[in-house]
């Protein structure tokens, strides 16, 4: 059942009085367990006591990224040697993070090339040798390289 319908059916059975635990049994007897949990009712039936009845979601937004993407590329274009661990330490994100971005600016690109090479060092992430040849690249692609570097 969908979100919003059961939403509704928490305001209605708030209204009616009926306690938490009662409502989140009825709920799974009827639409099948597994539809609400108590903690859940309990969460909405609180919003409701402190008089907030909007069954809208709340707008989560997203956390603003800790790596600007033309900062990244100014800086493996200053030193294209440069392997993953450390553009991951300068930017203090973790290695897949920075794989994810240098694949968006390659995305972005003109079929510009961008090489990382962290096995010339001997390094690895997770004792799995990462090397990365990232021309342009599709979102397949992009999935595979993040999958090997964990």
């Amino acid at each position: 059942m969908e979100k919003s319908k059961i939403r509704g059916i928490y305001e209605y059975v708030f209204r009616r009085g009926t306690t938490v635990s009662e409502t989140a049994r009825n709920i799974n007897a009827v639409f099948g367990e597994g539809s609400t949990t108590k903690a859940t009712v309990g969460d909405w039936f609180k919003n409701f006591r402190d008089g907030d009845f909007s069954l809208a979601n709340e707008p989560r937004g997203r956390p603003k990224t800790k790596v600007d993407n033309d900062h990244l590329r100014a800086v493996v274009e200053s030193d294209p040697s440069q392997s993953t661990r450390e553009l991951a330490s300068i930017f203090n994100v973790s290695i897949p993070t920075i794989l994810v971005h240098l694949a968006a600016i390659v995305s972005l690109s003109n079929r510009a090339e961008l090489d990382v090479r962290d096995q010339e060092r001997g390094e690895s992430s997770r004792g799995v040798p990462v090397e990365v040849t990232v021309g342009v690249v599709d979102s397949s692609t992009r999935r595979r390289l993040i999958d090997r570097s964990r």
